[in-house]
């Protein structure tokens, strides 16, 4: 079957290098966008019919219009990186598209950045410098976004915290008291524990012994070694 594709595929091709009306070039990129590549000097219908087929396919266009650009981003956020003349309301639906088209943003606003925040807080990775509010934020939407931040005030860590426990896990400098408060409320999270630390294994087990078994095997075996030393004083 696949080889019957690529049949097809090259005599498509062939078909189009050799010259083809608009009609079958219409049927062409509305089968795959990418088609446009093969294709000089295509109509706007084609580049529209193409782009809305497969944004990226924008990438085979030279100066396209702002009409093309705005099929291609509704299509395909992320054909925002293949526009040279970027303005905030391309951006904006670039973004609309897909959050995380905060990427190829060239002029990242306050208007655009809280754009993405509010679809996704994972994209405070392409802010540089962002504001206490923009991480309060990003947080409020996906807690997992700390794993980005290297430093966080205690307020924002408890907020994160407190709507997902388990984002413990993506950040590596909780000191023992966030440690503690994590593991009161799910013990089971001393699987992400990176530093060992008996008196967090203790805490942990003295509210579900049963939470051992998702600490990790290294530190399984010197907790028990320990305890085991401990038992024969």
């Amino acid at each position: 079957m696949y080889l019957m594709y690529q049949l097809k595929l090259t005599d498509h091709i062939f078909n189009v290098q050799v010259g083809m009306g608009e009609i079958e070039q219409l049927k062409l990129v509305q089968m795959s966008g990418d088609y446009l590549k093969y294709l000089e000097h295509p109509s706007k219908t084609i580049c529209i019919e193409a782009v809305k087929n497969e944004g990226l396919a924008i990438r085979y266009l030279k100066n396209p219009d702002r009409e093309i650009c705005i099929y291609a981003l509704k299509q395909n956020g992320f054909s925002l990186q293949y526009i040279e003349l970027q303005d905030e309301a391309l951006c904006a639906v670039a973004i609309d598209s897909h959050s995380h088209a905060l990427k190829y943003v060239r002029d990242k606003t306050k208007f655009l950045i809280f754009r993405a925040l509010k679809k996704d807080g994972l994209t405070i990775q392409y802010i540089d410098q962002p504001t206490f509010q923009m991480k309060l934020m990003a947080i409020e939407r996906n807690p997992d976004c700390i794993q980005f931040f290297q430093q966080l005030s205690p307020e924002l860590m408890d907020i994160a915290l407190n709507i997902k426990p388990s984002a413990i896990k993506f950040y590596r400098h909780a000191n023992r008291k966030i440690w503690q408060k994590v593991l009161s409320k799910n013990p089971n999270l001393i699987r992400y524990l990176d530093d060992y630390c008996v008196d967090l294994i203790a805490f942990a087990m003295s509210l579900n012994r049963n939470c051992i078994k998702y600490l990790r095997k290294d530190f399984f075996e010197k907790f028990q070694h320990q305890a085991s030393k401990s038992s024969n004083l």
